[in-house]
Order: structure tokens, then C-alpha cells, then sequence
């Protein structure tokens, strides 16, 4: 998976969980490196 806004690359896993950790909040795109045409959002809310 590769998320805009970040460097590198988040990681694949064939199987399980992945978790990823963000520092800011925001919108971002996120596109599977394997499967291109797999797109997806996370939107990160700022803690209160």
C-alpha cells in the first residue's frame, strides 16, 4: 500500500492485520502497489 503524503511505502500483508500510525491529521489517499486500481481514503480526525 502506498499512502500520498508519506514517504515510503506502508507495507503488504498477504495476510492478518497491518496497522499504521499517523502523525498529522487529514484526508489521505491510499493505493494498494500490487493492485492499482484498489484505492481508499483514511481520514484521520485530530485527538481531543
Amino acid at each position: 500500500m502506498v499512502v500520498d503524503g508519506l514517504d515510503g511505502n506502508a507495507g503488504f500483508r498477504s495476510e492478518g492485520e497491518h496497522r499504521m500510525t499517523f502523525d498529522e491529521p487529514g484526508v489521505y489517499r491510499d493505493t494498494c502497489s500490487i493492485h492499482p486500481q484498489m484505492v481508499g481514503i483514511v481520514v484521520v480526525d485530530p485527538r481531543s
